[in-house]
C-alpha cells in the first residue's frame, strides 16, 4: 500500500504524537523549501537595493553582503553635495556577535574583532592602504536599544538622519564613502562582511549566551522555536511548550559533532527553516502531550518495547521502499569555509558501487543543498546518511491497545510478525494516533544501527 493510502486515514483520528521531520518525508527533492533554492539563487553574497526584501538570520560563522535600505549623497558634513556616498547595509536579524572581517569586492580592508557602535576608517586598512581616507564603516550588531549611526548622521545631517533611524533588532553597516574614481574604479565595491551569527541562549543551562563559529544545532534550533521577530515564537520557559531537558539532554549527547554555520531565508515557511536544521544535525523534533521535545538519532538504540502479533489488533500494513526513493549516488552543495571563510559554493558526491549492483546499475541520483552546513567532511557524512537511510524507508502501520503503549514517537520498537518474517525487528516510531475505537494506530520507519552516525 503507498503511504499516502496508509496517512490518508489518519485524519479522521486525533494525533497524539509525531516528529516534526521523519526521513520518510524527505524524499529528495520531495518538499517545498528544496524547491524554493532550486527556484530562486542564493543571495547572501551580494548587495542590493530594497525597502521590503527578506533578511536573511545567521548563525555560526558566515561571510553574508547585504541590503541597501538607504543610499544618499552630502558633502560629507551634514550638508548637501555629491561628493560622498552614504549607505545603510542591514545584513542579518537579530542581535548578533562581533564582525570579524570585511571585504571590498574580495579584498580584506579589515581583519580584528569590531564591536557594536565602533567604527574603521581607511587607515585600519589592512590592504596596502589601498583605500585609505576614502571610507568610514561604523557597526551595528542589532540589539533592540541600539542608537543612531554617529556617521551617518554627520555626514548627511541630523534633518535627513534623525535619532529615530537606529534600525533597532537588525544588524547593519552604516558607510560613509569618499568620491574617488581611482580607487573605487568609478563604481561602488562589493561590500561584505564575516561575522559573528546571532547571540543565542545555551540550552545547556538556559542562562548564558553563545555566538561565534560552529554553534550547536540545538541551541539554534531552541533560539528559531522561541524567537518572536521571525520564528515560531513558542513559551521557552520551564512551564512552556518546550520540554527544555529534552533539549539539554541531545545537547549534551551529540557534543561537537554538528556544526551550525550559515543563513535561513526568513521570507520561507516556518517549518522549512525548522526542517533545515534537522537536516544539518540529524535531530528528530517530537510533539507530544502539548509540548515539543526533541531525540537525537543514535546507533545502538535498543527498544522501548516488543510487539508481538498478539499486540496487533487488525492486520499490519507495510511500505517497502520504491525505486524512486533509493538513492546510490548523492550529490550535495554547501558553501564551503575552507577557502578563508570566502564560502565558495562547493559539490561532494558520494556513491556507493554496492546499491549501485543492486539496482541493476541504473544511477539513482539525488540532490541535497545544505545552507548551515559549511564543514567538508560534515556535508559528505551528512549526504552518506541521506544515501543509507533511503534504503531503509521500509514503513509499517497497525492498531494496538492504549494499554501497552510504554512508548513515544521516536522511540525504537522491536516487532514479530511471522507473517512478514520479522523477528524482533528493529523500527522507529514516527506518528501515534489515536482511534475512535480508543486503540492506538503507530506508523514506523525501519531502523538500522549501522547508518546512524553517532
Amino acid at each position: 500500500m503507498a503511504l499516502k493510502a496508509i496517512l490518508l486515514p489518519i485524519i479522521k483520528k486525533m494525533i497524539i504524537s509525531f516528529i516534526v521531520s521523519a526521513i520518510v518525508n524527505q524524499v529528495f527533492g520531495g518538499n517545498a523549501r528544496r524547491k524554493a533554492n532550486a527556484a530562486r539563487p542564493r543571495s547572501v553574497m551580494v548587495n542590493k537595493n530594497s525597502s521590503n526584501d527578506p533578511i536573511p538570520v545567521v548563525y555560526g560563522r558566515r561571510r553574508v553582503g547585504g541590503t541597501r535600505v538607504f543610499v544618499g549623497t552630502s558633502n560629507g558634513s551634514g550638508g548637501s553635495g555629491t561628493n560622498t556616498l552614504n549607505m545603510a547595509l542591514v545584513m542579518c536579524e537579530g542581535q548578533m556577535g562581533n564582525l570579524k572581517k570585511l571585504y571590498f569586492n574580495d579584498e580584506v580592508i579589515f581583519d580584528g574583532t569590531l564591536t557594536h557602535g565602533n567604527s574603521i576608517t581607511g587607515s585600519n586598512d589592512v590592504n596596502g592602504n589601498k583605500y585609505e581616507g576614502t571610507y568610514t564603516i561604523q557597526y551595528f550588531d542589532g540589539r533592540d536599544d541600539q542608537t543612531v549611526s554617529s556617521v551617518l548622521q554627520g555626514s548627511i545631517g541630523s534633518s535627513t538622519w534623525t535619532n529615530d533611524h537606529r534600525l533597532r533588532g537588525t544588524a547593519y553597516l552604516a558607510i560613509k564613502l569618499s568620491f574617488n574614481a581611482d580607487k573605487y574604479n568609478g563604481g561602488v565595491p562589493l561590500i561584505t562582511a564575516e561575522l559573528n551569527g546571532k547571540k543565542v541562549t545555551s540550552t545547556a543551562d538556559y542562562t548564558s549566551v553563545t555566538s561565534g563559529a560552529d554553534q550547536n544545532p540545538v541551541d539554534v534550533l531552541y533560539d528559531y522555536l522561541t524567537n518572536t521577530r521571525f520564528g515560531k515564537g513558542l513559551d521557552g520557559s520551564a512551564t512552556g511548550k518546550i520540554d527544555r531537558t529534552t533539549f539539554t539532554s541531545v545537547r549534551s549527547a551529540i557534543g561537537s559533532f554538528y556544526k551550525i554555520n550559515g543563513n535561513l531565508d526568513s521570507d520561507l515557511p516556518l517549518y522549512e527553516n525548522i526542517q533545515e536544521i534537522l537536516d544539518a544535525s540529524n535531530l528528530m523534533l517530537i510533539y507530544t502531550n502539548g509540548k515539543y521535545t526533541l531525540k537525537a538519532r543514535k546507533q545502538n538504540e535498543t527498544a522501548a518495547y516488543a510487539f508481538t502479533q498478539d499486540d496487533i489488533l487488525d492486520s499490519m500494513q507495510v511500505q517497502m521502499p520504491d525505486k524512486q526513493s533509493k538513492k546510490n549516488k548523492i550529490t550535495v552543495t554547501f558553501p564551503d569555509e575552507s577557502s578563508d571563510y570566502n564560502y565558495n559554493q562547493n559539490v561532494k558526491i558520494v556513491e556507493s558501487s554496492s546499491f549501485l549492483t543492486a539496482d541493476n546499475n541504473a544511477v539513482l541520483e539525488g540532490r541535497i543543498e545544505f545552507n548551515l552546513v559549511t564543514n567538508a567532511t560534515l556535508a559528505e557524512n551528512l549526504a552518506t546518511y541521506k544515501m543509507n537511510a533511503s534504503r531503509k524507508t521500509m514503513v509499517v502501520q497497525f492498531e494496538a491497545p492504549h494499554v501497552r503503549l510504554p512508548v513515544e514517537c521516536g522511540d525504537i520498537i522491536s516487532i514479530t510478525n511471522a507473517d512478514f518474517g520479522f523477528s524482533a525487528k528493529l523500527f522507529r516510531v514516527l506518528q501515534m494516533e489515536l482511534t475512535p475505537d480508543n486503540t492506538i494506530n503507530i506508523i514506523a520507519q525501519e531502523y538500522d544501527s549501522s547508518i546512524e552516525l553517532t
